[in-house]
């Protein structure tokens, strides 16, 4: 009996241990938040054996509020910089935060730019946030080499130009969200090895044209925005993208659906077209989309449709077209497993017809 207690005593002795070990380790990782205190500038000090600074100093306008060393800055889990008058952010200062899972640099709208290699090498990233800032351009290898990068965030900021490079070699990176900037220029290598990526935002720009390298840096994508951008139609080797939820150009400059202008994307499920000012979706239109399963063309002007715009959509279920100029709709082709068709708010006063032979045998809602 002696014995078992004296193993259980020491057993809650290894497990006090234990527990003593893991407050330490969690007291030593802390989030340096930097928040809100007007800070102006930030200085780098020092160098020790292999070059890199020592320490690192932050200013506002009335001098130093705090300098960290860089040792301590390995240990931060978090660095929050929100709501500052940055101009811009030493990359040393992002290359010490070698513990750091999250960077938030959002509402710092001094903040014009970033240096190359800011974010290259840490290990423990997983996240960069930076909304509300005057950044104008991502650099080459702004962000590289983060072995746990799973988002990455520069939302409404002036962001013209995104250079070549500026996302790359990031292993398990999922999400890019560029939303509301005046991107314009975007190279074919912008985003390179991103294997995992699904999902990038960039809509509320103002691109014109879209490189059709972009499609094929995914394997599968879940969505990929270009809502409200200058994009005049169809970009090229949309054939490539694999998308397994939705492709958005709505609220661009669209007039008009070619023949066969997203013929043969194979591997699209989704595609959004509302909001544009499309007059004509000609004959064939998208042809050849075998994964199509919802067409959005609604609120739009369109008052012709070829009566085999819609050939070849062999899986299409919803079709919308509500809230545009049609008066006549006559199908010579049915996507045969369609089962719905929104025709509110247009001109028409009679059903669509069909031409001999073609059915809508699926159809369920109208």
């Amino acid at each position: 009996m002696c014995l078992q207690m004296g193993v259980k005593r020491q057993r809650h002795a290894a497990l006090y241990l234990r527990i003593l070990a893991l407050a330490a380790l969690l007291h030593t990782l802390t989030c340096l938040d930097l928040s809100n205190l007007q800070l102006t500038n930030i200085t780098v000090s020092g160098d020790d054996a292999s070059g890199s600074p020592t320490s690192f100093s932050f200013f506002s306008g009335g001098g130093v509020r705090q300098t960290s060393a860089a040792a301590d800055l390995a240990t931060e889990t978090e660095l929050i910089l929100r709501s500052n008058a940055l101009t811009m952010i030493p990359a040393a200062l992002f290359r010490a935060l070698k513990s750091a899972k999250k960077v938030d640099l959002s509402n710092n709208p001094n903040l014009t730019t970033l240096e190359t290699n800011s974010f290259v090498d840490l290990p423990q990233l997983t996240e960069i946030t930076s909304v509300n800032t005057g950044l104008k351009e991502l650099p080459t290898l702004l962000v590289s080499n983060c072995a746990k990068l799973e988002t990455i965030t520069f939302n409404s900021s002036f962001i013209h130009t995104i250079n070549r490079n500026a996302i790359a070699n990031l292993p398990k990176l999922l999400e890019i969200h560029l939303s509301r900037n005046n991107v314009t220029v975007l190279y074919p290598n912008s985003f390179a090895n991103l294997s995992k990526i699904h999902t990038l935002d960039l809509s509320y720009n103002n691109l014109t044209n879209v490189p059709g390298e972009l499609f094929s840096v995914a394997n599968t994508w879940k969505a990929l925005d270009f809502t409200r951008n200058n994009i005049t139609g169809a970009p090229p080797l949309i054939q490539n993208a694999v998308v397994t939820g939705y492709v958005s150009f709505e609220r661009n400059l669209i007039f008009e659906i070619k023949p066969e202008e997203f013929a043969n994307a194979a591997y699209i499920q989704e595609l959004r077209l509302g909001h544009n000012g499309i007059f004509t979706v000609h004959g064939r239109a998208f042809n050849g989309m075998a994964s199509l399963r919802k067409l959005d063309l609604s609120d739009n002007v369109i008052s012709v449709i070829d009566g085999n715009a819609f050939e070849g959509l062999s899986v299409l279920k919803e079709l919308l077209l509500g809230q545009n100029y049609i008066k006549r709709l006559t199908f010579t082709q049915f996507p045969p497993q369609l089962e719905r068709l929104e025709l509110q708010e247009n001109l028409i006063d009679l059903m669509p017809t069909f031409s001999d032979g073609v059915a809508a045998s699926n159809l369920q809602y109208l």
